[in-house]
């Protein structure tokens, strides 16, 4: 019977042992962290050297983390300061510290992650056996839920004197997210001064921002320019995306999580860029005849509108966005650094071509470069820039707050450059205006010296000779025959002193001459010279001469009888032509000769070319004389 019994009870130790065994490597091999962060001071120690974190695909339980994850499987943060993985992102993360409050008194701690755009990240607590649920955090969740009300992932602990408490962080980074991260652990003096630090900062930039885009609104008003009103949008642009990046959006502007708000997220980006190469654009008089670099400006702008709104329809249709997220940001991040490239060429093009205003452009991207190209770099997956996102305010929102300020002042500078040119031009047009005043009444002048001239040697010379053949009338006549031929003399030379005073009136202005037209009026005179003159004139007109105004037309006819009567007077030609072409746009009058021909120049010029050069130049028009021996032509040319 002992025997039977000493069997079962070895076999019965055999089968514990056995499990035993089986169960041991499971045991050996389980080490979990023990490892504390003791606080002896308000500053002393270093959290990193005391914090571990743990990457994995699979959802686990804290305890689970805690008690049955092995030790070599976590990684130590120490030495660095910073977590950034974006080469082969786990999706999610486990962050464990134990630390143990050896200061005098009771302390809370602020545990951040110092990275607002994180997707969740859900806390759990351990002062004794078991785990309890502390708090969540994230862009998950609604604003109002965070354990502490701060633009970043914070969590307030509360350590007992000589407490040791042990958090685990859960960390689900949504596809589409940047998993980089850098814990710090502060106690309530050194938090609360960064705190209002940050907030002293931001609204500092809200402040300068803010004035520089109500300013711009007013000089929009004023100055009625759509470049202000564009720019003020700009500001507003550029304002709410440095909140965006430090997750201040949700902070002041919405607090929940609805998709369809935070799809602003992504717009305001694309509206940003449009807008910085837009206001550019207009800032620097940009266009398709003054500069090779406005099409890859605009290729650039025309791909961020055509991606935003290939995301907005997916986003809206599709509930599963995260990897096209992905995508997006890091397309419209590169799109964004080509177009400070394009820009900046565009600033250095308008210096080459002389345009002081630009200098002013090339300062203001090179200021926002940097900060912009570590932005990309982030988003591509390079490590070594990855601290300078959580830096407070960053290169980027420096960046953007400089180029602001600079392009600002660079449109106030070009705003009075732009009032001496006008102040120049007017200037210049005041002068211009009273050369012209001075050259009209100098034609008219000479227009009166003329008639008077003409007056005087035909019609007072015709006169004189009427006057002296009355008063010497003979006593007596002969017969009928003497005095008839007398008085018919007397007849003859009233008749021609009539004459002459009709050809100088129709000279200054024919009658009915807007009732008949320039054409009618140019063809009857035409006439009229062929009848009494050596000289074959050829007229040719077309066109529609209603639209010329009243004035144009009057002034052209002047000008037109002022070449006939050069010719007749001037030119011993035998052919001469005169075209009046009425265009679209302008007036061309061209008359040609074959006569003699005369020396070109101001000082050679009589009464009647400067007559021609001066109502040309009241019209607004240019002349253009040649001649030479085989004869002259002169081609007028009148814009309407």
């Amino acid at each position: 019977m002992w025997f039977k019994k000493a069997i079962y009870n070895s076999l019965l130790t055999g089968i514990i042992v056995c499990v035993a065994i089986g169960l041991l490597p499971v045991n050996l091999c389980a080490q979990p962290v023990r490892d504390t962060f003791f606080i002896n001071s308000k500053n002393a120690g270093t959290l990193t050297s005391h914090l571990y974190i743990y990457e994995t695909n699979k959802l686990l339980t804290p305890r689970f983390v805690y008690d049955s994850i092995n030790r070599q499987d976590f990684a130590r943060f120490f030495p660095s300061t910073t977590y950034n993985d974006l080469q082969s992102p786990s999706k999610y993360y486990w962050l464990l510290l134990t630390v143990q409050n050896n200061l005098a008194q009771d302390e809370t701690f602020y545990y951040q992650l110092n990275h607002p755009q994180l997707y969740s990240v859900i806390a759990y607590t351990k002062t004794g056996a078991a785990f309890t649920y502390f708090g969540k955090s994230g862009y998950a969740y609604p604003f109002d839920v965070k354990p502490y009300k701060y633009y970043d992932n914070v969590f307030p602990l509360f350590v007992k004197r000589g407490q040791t408490v042990t958090v685990l962080l859960f960390i689900n980074i949504h596809n589409g997210h940047n998993p980089y991260f850098a814990p710090e652990l502060s106690n309530t003096n050194a938090f609360k001064d960064k705190e209002e630090r940050f907030y002293m900062v931001n609204g500092l930039i809200a402040g300068i921002m803010l004035t520089a885009m109500l300013l711009n609104i007013f000089l929009g008003i004023f100055l009625n320019e759509k470049l202000h009103f564009l720019y003020a949008v700009y500001i507003v642009c550029i304002l709410y995306e440095i909140f965006l990046t430090q997750g201040l959006d949700r902070q002041y502007f919405y607090h929940g999580t609805s998709d369809k708000i935070t799809l602003v997220r992504y717009i305001i980006p694309c509206c940003g860029i449009f807008l910085l190469a837009y206001v550019m654009q207009l800032f620097l008089n940009q266009k398709y005849s003054n500069s090779k670099i406005k099409i890859f400006v605009d290729i650039v702008n025309y791909c961020c509108v055509g991606a935003t709104i290939f995301y907005c329809v997916y986003f809206l249709i599709s509930p599963e966005t995260s990897v096209v997220t992905a995508i997006y940001q890091k397309s419209l991040a590169c799109l964004a650094v080509a177009q400070l490239c394009f820009v900046f060429a565009s600033a250095i093009e308008k210096v080459i071509q002389g345009y002081k205003p630009a200098w002013f452009y090339i300062a203001a991207i090179l200021c926002l470069f940097w900060g912009m190209l570590e932005f990309v770099l982030i988003y591509l997956g390079v490590n070594d820039v990855a601290a300078s996102e959580l830096k407070h305010p960053n290169d980027l929102q420096t960046g953007l707050v400089i180029e602001t300020l600079v392009v600002f002042l660079g449109i106030i500078y070009r705003y009075n450059l732009f009032k001496k040119e006008k102040e120049t031009l007017l200037t210049q047009i005041n002068t211009y205006q009273a050369t012209l005043i001075d050259k009209i009444v100098g034609a008219q002048e000479d227009e009166r010296k003329r008639i008077a001239e003409d007056l005087h040697d035909d019609v007072g010379a015709t006169l004189s000779a009427l006057a002296l053949h009355i008063s010497n009338v003979p006593e007596n006549a002969r017969g009928n025959d003497e005095m008839e031929s007398y008085y018919k003399k007397g007849l003859f030379l009233s008749s021609r002193a009539v004459d002459d005073i009709r050809t100088i009136a129709h000279n200054l202005l024919p009658k009915d001459f807007k009732a008949a037209g320039i054409f009618k009026i140019l063809e009857q005179r035409v006439n009229e010279l062929n009848a009494v003159s050596k000289v074959n004139f050829t007229l040719i007109t077309d066109g529609d001469e209603r639209k010329l105004p009243e004035v144009f037309a009057i002034t052209i006819y002047r000008i037109i009888n002022e070449l006939l009567a050069n010719i007749i007077k001037h030119s011993m030609a035998s052919e001469a032509s005169v075209q009046l072409l009425i265009e679209e746009n302008a007036v061309q009058v061209m008359c040609e000769d074959d006569g003699i021909g005369f020396e070109t120049g101001q000082q050679n010029n009589g009464i009647g070319l400067r007559n021609i050069a001066g109502r040309v130049e009241f019209l607004k028009g240019y002349i253009n004389v040649d001649s030479n021996s085989n004869g002259t032509t002169t081609i007028v040319h009148i814009p309407l």
